[in-house]
């Protein structure tokens, strides 16, 4: 934030909204509506922003987590219900090894990624919406 005031430190919190504050009048320092409704915008970017960091993870075997199924479909291998998350990675990278991932097999896996999300999409008051994005 270029400039500040008192009412500003206490009410944005949100990374988002500090930066978004930066594009407008400064006037806006000192609407506390003003200040709330850039609050509550900037959270719902910082949930998106960290949404899409989680998917970007997914691409790599040695960071996805709720991935690792994809993945294993991928490669057909079955996981054994006590492996840990890092022995599920460390069997994908193994595979992938004997199995490197083509641009054609990487447009595959694309297409299954996307499927898996627009699976969880649903019709609420007439917006689409992602499971994990919620309506406050």
């Amino acid at each position: 934030m270029w400039y500040k005031t008192d009412l500003m430190e206490q009410i944005l919190t949100s990374e988002s909204a500090k930066q978004m504050i930066d594009y407008v009048s400064p006037i806006y320092g000192k609407s506390r509506i003003g200040l709330w409704l850039f609050q509550v915008i900037g959270l719902e970017i910082d949930d998106v922003k960290t949404i899409c960091e989680d998917i970007f993870d997914q691409i790599f075997v040695d960071r996805a987590t709720w991935g690792l199924p994809i993945w294993e479909k991928e490669y057909g291998i079955t996981p054994l219900p006590d492996q840990t998350i890092e022995q599920r990675r460390t069997q994908i990278l193994q595979m992938r090894i004997k199995r490197p991932l083509n641009p054609k097999r990487f447009e595959t896996s694309t297409f299954i990624v996307q499927y898996s999300c627009f699976r969880r999409y649903r019709i609420r008051d007439g917006i689409e919406l992602c499971d994990c994005f919620k309506l406050l």
